[in-house]
Order: structure tokens, then C-alpha cells, then sequence
């Protein structure tokens, strides 16, 4: 779950503008509920996982929360149009890194590393398992077999993740694709780790 994702579990208005042209503005409305100097998205989601704000402080950021749709409101301003803004605001800058990479060769071929990577890395994967289960390869401790697919498992995550922007790089993606993809390669990585 990202910052704008966690943030909205308490105060949807302010989670909807993390990301966006607003974003600072969430965030000190935010940081002044809960009385916190220098706030950032880091410290706020910290204190709304850490279970650290009080009921008072919970009531605070619920009052600012509401403060900010009545100021978004008077600048005819709603969610939907902030999410819109956001989305372009992403389009532009992707469109943009792309227009400036278009003739440089090195980023292509840096592309092809990334995926060739990712597929070698695929196949020794599969193969190890395949060989695992067929007993092709024996298993004295299983130990360290738990430990070399919880590497394995966190490479594989990376690996899918800096590929899965190579191929949207290339082909375009919605940021909610990516988003999701992000997701996926994370949800890969901690299992790995376990």
C-alpha cells in the first residue's frame, strides 16, 4: 500500500491529493492536525501505522480533512478533477521522458539488458524448481534451500518490476497498470522473504 493509499484510510480528501499539484497542501493540513512540525508524507503514515495518534488527534485530521473539501469546493475544485489532473500531470511527464530519450540507443539497449535479464532469470528459476521436484537435484539442508528461494524470490521481484518499466516505457501503461504491476513485483518480493 502506498502513501496516498494508507493516508486515505483516514482522511480520503487529503489521500487524494498525495501525488498531486496539492499534495503539499494535504500535507501540512495534515501535519497541523496532529501537531507536527516539518511534516511529510514519511512521518504521517508512520504515525497512522504506528497506531500513535490519539482519538483527539484522529478527531484533528478527520476536522482538517473535511477543512480541505470545503477549500477545494470554494475553488471549484472536487476529487474526480484533482485524480484527472494527477493522471495528466503523469502522462505529461511520461510522454516528456520519452520525447528526450527517443534517439538515445544506450536506453534501448539498456531495455533489451533489463529484459534478457529477466528472462534468463525466469528460466534458471524454473529450471531450479524443475529440478527440485524431479530430484535431479538433491537437497541436504533444507535450510539453505529456504533461504536461497527467499533470495531468489526477492531477485525475481526486482527483476520483474525494472522490466515491467522497460515494457511500459516502450508500449505506454496506464499509472493504474503500473501501480498494480508495482504491486505484484512487492507482493513477490515478501514472499520471497518468508
Amino acid at each position: 500500500m502506498d502513501f496516498k493509499e494508507i493516508i486515505k484510510t483516514i482522511a480520503p480528501i487529503a489521500g487524494t491529493l498525495i501525488g498531486g499539484p496539492l499534495a503539499g497542501v494535504a500535507i501540512k493540513a495534515l501535519g497541523d492536525a496532529i501537531g507536527m512540525e516539518a511534516p511529510t508524507q514519511e512521518r504521517i503514515v508512520e504515525a497512522i501505522k504506528g497506531g500513535s495518534l490519539t482519538p483527539d488527534q484522529m478527531v484533528a485530521i478527520r476536522q482538517a480533512d473535511a477543512a480541505l473539501k470545503v477549500k477545494l469546493r470554494e475553488l471549484d475544485l472536487d476529487e474526480k478533477k484533482i485524480e484527472q489532473q494527477s493522471e495528466k500531470m503523469y502522462v505529461d511527464d511520461t510522454q516528456n521522458a520519452r520525447k528526450v530519450h527517443a534517439g538515445d540507443r544506450g536506453v534501448f539497449w539498456l531495455g533489451v539488458a533489463v529484459l534478457v535479464t529477466m528472462a534468463l532469470d525466469t528460466g534458471s528459476t524454473f529450471w531450479l524448481v524443475y529440478a527440485i521436484l524431479t530430484e535431479g537435484l538433491k537437497i541436504k539442508d533444507v535450510g539453505i534451500v529456504a533461504a536461497v528461494f527467499g533470495i531468489l524470490g526477492t531477485l525475481n521481484g526486482y527483476i520483474a518490476a525494472n522490466a515491467q518499466q522497460v515494457l511500459s516505457y516502450y508500449f505506454g501503461s496506464s499509472r493504474g497498470s503500473m501501480d498494480k504491476s508495482r504491486d505484484m513485483a512487492d507482493a513477490i518480493r515478501k514472499l520471497g522473504a518468508t
